[in-house]
């Protein structure tokens, strides 16, 4: 039995993608990478809302909020979110500033989540601080890949390094070939009902036009 729920909630106007992770033996979850919905007038928190909605009709409970990276280009939810149903923030030791947040994670740390552990996986590149997370079959990987056929991720901030970015990528697909890769990013999807956010490691070393060849 899959040991995994995850739902995905789609920001269009930030072409981001968030996850909620639940072990479905405990129903404690996870929010993976939460923000505010935002286009240029304003900030509104309908993202936020539906992932509190959806805890809660679930009776879910959220243990976790992780952030892959942080970036100036959205605004997280993730205080938000604590304040609404509780859980801990956490991000990896080597954000350049941690202290809006709860926990800092080593590289290879391992995390109790439910009856389940997530494995601290340092991936650093396009922000100094990113961060995957691995649970069971699943990676969280945020904005450090793209889309099969786009490559790695995009580099336009100025703290991005692309040789730590394709160590980092190395590690992701040395993860066995059947684990799945959730992306923090889909720029090509119209609507929420259309979005790609999920991949893996065999269809990104035979397929991305970046990756196939590391």
């Amino acid at each position: 039995m899959q040991p995994l729920i995850i739902k995905s909630f789609y920001d269009q106007a930030a072409t981001m993608i968030s996850y909620v992770v639940t072990d479905k033996v405990t129903g404690y979850s996870a929010v993976i990478d939460p923000i505010f919905d935002s286009d240029s007038d304003c900030v509104s928190t309908t993202t936020p809302d539906a992932i509190i909605a959806y805890l809660q009709q679930n009776n879910f409970h959220l243990q976790w909020i992780l952030e892959t990276h942080a970036d100036n280009r959205y605004v997280t939810a993730s205080n938000y979110l604590k304040c609404h149903q509780g859980g801990q923030i956490g991000i990896s030791e080597l954000s350049s500033d941690g202290r809006q947040f709860d926990y800092l994670f080593s590289d290879n740390e391992l995390v109790d989540f439910g009856l389940l552990k997530i494995h601290i996986i340092n991936t650093p590149g396009y922000t100094a601080g990113c961060v995957s997370y691995l649970i069971e079959d699943a990676v969280f990987v945020g904005n450090i890949m793209q889309k099969v056929n786009k490559g790695d991720a995009h580099s336009d901030l100025p703290e991005e390094n692309m040789n730590a970015l394709y160590h980092s990528t190395k590690k992701i697909l040395s993860l066995p070939n059947h684990t799945r890769v959730f992306l923090g990013y889909d720029h090509t999807s119209q609507d929420s009902e259309h979005i790609v956010g999920e991949t893996s490691v065999i269809e990104e070393k035979f397929n991305n036009l970046h990756l196939c060849h590391i």
